[in-house]
């Protein structure tokens, strides 16, 4: 049925029929194109209510494929006169370019809003995590950043929503290509898992010395994947998180106050007590040192190990660790103390290099051969 619109563009497009074809043709795309905008909003209602049929259980298989055959229409695309015509009317129709204009508007408005309230959740929750004082760092960051681009992406699909783009199923191909995934990256989710574990226990932060298995030196940066090393020369090692955690860690520098120990050999004819005294005397006198003590570790072959003791603000300990073995030296010599070295006997043997038969016997059967401890 027509409205009293209709009947009026019907009359003009009769009154015109024979006057002016080409105005004919406009006002007679100009009809299509309106009743193809009123058809896409009582589809577009009847869509609606597919939907609630369908989430009950109803058949509507048959209903779709009903509006996929009355929606689809050809158009000339040779026509330039059609085209501007149809493209004219969709625009200032409400059914049509409005309406599209609004979901726009729309759609940016609340991704936008979805920005800024992700950035105000940001800050809130890394203000809350702050409050607790021992977080990672990292983790920190990664809760941080995961609000953020998540409250984003929760935007963007409630912005397609207001666009008529429906959600399941791209949640559906979401899932499925979630579930494939899992199989294909068994060995990287494991480091994913082994990385948050990091971030979350916090055995060690960036900065950190720390001993990884055979692994000895500074964290430089961790990731969910895998973590980067330091080492002594300057060489970058990079471990994967599953590893890591798997691995026994020794974290050297997590206490304000770290303690050392110098192992030193001193001969079984030096005078232990002096050396004690005079490890105590340099520890005492250093300013960086916050306390030194001295004990004896064990009695070897030709040696005594006396251990030096120590302790220090974690950031001046290899400071303290290079002055004190200097200072060492030169107590040491300015006190006519000694360093045990290790003692061996020498036998020189026939010309050509070979041990006479009766030598290499003596030595067979004795164990005056003295070897010094690794």
């Amino acid at each position: 049925m027509y409205n009293l619109q209709d009947i009026s563009i019907s009359q003009k497009i009769d009154q015109s029929e024979g006057a002016d074809k080409s105005e004919f043709k406009r006002l007679l795309i100009n009809k299509v194109t309106e009743l193809q905008a009123e058809r896409a909003a009582i589809i577009e209602r009847f869509e609606t209510v597919l939907n609630e049929l369908e989430i009950k259980g109803g058949e509507v298989k048959a209903y779709r494929e009903y509006i996929n055959g009355v929606s689809s229409f050809n158009i000339n695309l040779q026509d330039a006169e059609g085209l501007s015509a149809r493209l004219i009317v969709w625009l200032t129709s409400p059914e049509g370019g409005i309406r599209w204009v609004i979901r726009l508007i729309v759609f940016t408005t609340i991704v936008a809003a979805s920005v800024f309230i992700s950035r105000i959740l940001a800050r809130i929750v890394n203000k809350a995590l702050l409050s607790f004082g021992d977080t990672s760092d990292l983790f920190r960051d990664f809760v941080v950043m995961l609000v953020q681009r998540g409250g984003i992406v929760m935007g963007g699909l409630i912005g397609l929503t207001t666009l008529g783009v429906s959600l399941g199923p791209m949640l559906a191909l979401v899932g499925g290509t979630s579930f494939i995934l899992a199989f294909a990256l068994q060995s990287n989710l494991s480091n994913l898992a082994s990385g948050l574990m990091l971030m979350v226990y916090k055995p060690f932060d960036t900065g950190d010395e720390v001993k990884i298995g055979d692994i000895w030196g500074y964290v430089d940066s961790i990731t969910l994947a895998s973590t980067r090393i330091k080492g002594w020369s300057s060489e970058m090692i990079t471990m994967p998180n599953d590893t890591v955690w798997s691995s026994i860690i020794k974290n050297l520098t997590a206490e304000e106050i770290r303690k050392g120990i110098i192992a030193i050999r001193v001969p079984f004819n030096q005078s232990i007590s002096e050396v004690e005294k005079v490890l105590v005397e340099m520890g005492e006198s250093h300013p960086l040192v916050l306390t030194g003590g001295t004990f004896i570790w064990e009695y070897a072959e030709y040696y005594v190990t006396v251990n030096f003791t120590f302790s220090t603000k974690t950031s001046d300990f290899w400071t303290v660790w290079a002055e004190l073995h200097r200072t060492i030296q030169q107590r040491f010599d300015q006190e006519g103390l000694s360093i045990a070295l290790p003692t061996a006997i020498e036998i020189e043997g026939e010309p050509h290099g070979k041990m006479p038969q009766q030598a290499l016997d003596s030595v067979n059967s004795s164990d005056k051969l003295v070897k010094p401890q690794s």
